[in-house]
């Protein structure tokens, strides 16, 4: 006779997490709701991840070896092995402070009819024992709010807890082949059916920045152009916003989204002040006709993407306001 599902799956994507893998299995151990599993899918690690793994003796982990297959291809897997009535996702490089779970648990069985949960993160550097202590359950101020114009900025996979029987509906939620921004694909399509999501502003989550995260390493690339994981999504977002029903709150959201990367675009391309040294370095030598032609197009230049740039910033003010206005009328409780 099998034993009864637990309350909640925790899903762990690991890729040659050994560094900090540790930490975050702790921080689900030290939950106060204490009726989970761990499932743990091992992506193809080629580090001390599945070393790691073998030494844990706590019958509630459940272990999936697989080949590399990248982050959003683990974390779907997960989802789809999962046994729990909720479902909370987890990544290896973060950490949940003890009253995650619990926080969670409160809210959606206080609401049947909303079928998520995202919590607040704190973004940190390094993760230290100390910072898993214990904490109080209660919710400072919890909100149920459009996911397209609030939650979205505020939801990562570590914060997120689901029912399990809202988004299997969904086996390949997050999409597949994306560097970064893929978590942020699914959430779209899932919010699509679901808008309404439980957001809480006490933060029990770490969420670990650090030189070898998605966020760090292909949200900008050099010189600030914008990286192929940026146009990737970009390009989703397109193709999610011409679908007939698309709705307007998620046409916004593509809209905003797409022009806050394009400030960080244009502000980049303006000429640093180190090409005023280069010039006057070189016009002895190319002579002082030509030193002051590249200086007036250098100035054009300039003054032409502090034009763009005026107009993204406008339309993104413009955006943000209607956002605003929106989300002010659908926030459906508040305490």
């Amino acid at each position: 006779m099998s034993a009864a599902p637990p309350l909640f799956s925790v899903v762990i994507p690991a890729y040659n997490a050994g560094r900090f893998l540790p930490t975050a299995l702790r921080s689900v151990y030290l939950q106060t709701m204490q009726d989970f599993e761990i499932v743990v899918v091992n992506d193809g690690s080629t580090d001390n991840t599945r070393e790691i793994l073998d030494r844990e003796r706590d019958s509630r982990l459940r272990v999936i070896t697989r080949e590399n297959g990248g982050e959003c291809v683990a974390r779907n897997q997960g989802m789809c092995e999962a046994r729990g009535k909720y479902i909370a996702f987890l990544d290896s490089d973060d950490a949940w402070l003890p009253n995650h779970l619990e926080q969670a648990l409160s809210f959606l069985e206080s609401h049947p009819d909303i079928v998520w949960f995202t919590s607040t993160l704190r973004k940190v550097g390094d993760i230290a024992p100390d910072d898993l202590m214990p904490a109080d359950c209660g919710m400072e101020k919890v909100s149920i709010v459009n996911w397209y114009l609030e939650g979205a900025p505020r939801t990562l996979p570590s914060s997120v807890t689901v029912r399990r029987e809202a988004i299997q509906e969904y086996p390949h939620l997050f999409a597949e082949g994306y560097k970064m921004f893929g978590d942020n694909i699914g959430w779209c399509r899932f919010a699509k059916k679901h808008p309404a999501v439980g957001m809480s502003d006490t933060p029990t989550v770490m969420y670990r920045y650090w030189e070898g995260n998605a966020s760090s390493s292909h949200n900008v690339a050099n010189w600030g152009l914008r990286s192929k994981a940026v146009q990737m999504a970009l390009a989703r977002h397109a193709e999610l916003s011409r679908e007939e029903d698309c709705p307007r709150e998620a046409k916004l959201y593509f809209r905003d989204f797409a022009l806050l990367d394009w400030w960080p675009c244009i502000s980049s391309a303006l000429p640093p002040e180190e090409w005023q040294a280069d010039l006057a370095a070189r016009e002895d030598v190319v002579g002082e006709g030509c030193t002051l032609w590249m200086r007036l197009w250098a100035g054009i230049s300039r003054l032409t993407l502090c034009a763009m740039r005026w107009g993204v910033r406008m339309c993104s003010l413009s955006v943000e306001r209607k956002m605003r206005r929106l989300a002010k009328a659908s926030r459906i409780h508040f305490n």
